[in-house]
């Protein structure tokens, strides 16, 4: 004797969810970035020694530097920069200047009046 098939479950949209009890729900669930306990442990280990990895990154960049140059210390700058600094974000260019077809009087002229515009903003 043959077992009946399963009934198909119907597709739900997870992003319209209205039931309160189950499912996947919008922003729901932990946060990117968001530390879990373990990684909490280990960071509060790390401050508590003195010693963070970013520390010691810099202290061999120091070193190198001041042994070899700068340019033997450059990957180690390059590994803690993005620790120490925050990443540019691109900026949107808008207007109408155009370099290669303006005169240099025009462009003087330009950059005069966004400079004015400037301070009077400031």
């Amino acid at each position: 004797m043959k077992k009946p098939a399963p009934k198909k479950q119907p597709e739900i949209d997870s992003t319209k969810a209205k039931s309160t009890k189950g499912g996947s729900r919008p922003n729901s669930g932990r946060k990117p970035g968001a530390l879990n306990e373990k990684n909490r442990l280990i960071a509060e280990k790390a401050l508590q020694t003195g010693i963070t990895p970013l520390e010691v990154m810099i202290e061999a960049m120091r070193k190198v530097y001041s042994e070899l140059g700068a340019v033997e210390a450059t990957p180690y700058a390059e590994k803690a920069a993005p620790f120490c600094h925050a990443r540019i974000s691109s900026v949107a260019v808008s207007g109408d200047l155009n370099i290669k077809t303006i005169s240099d009087d025009d462009l003087e002229t330009k950059i005069k009046t966004q400079i004015a515009l400037l301070k009077v903003k400031i």
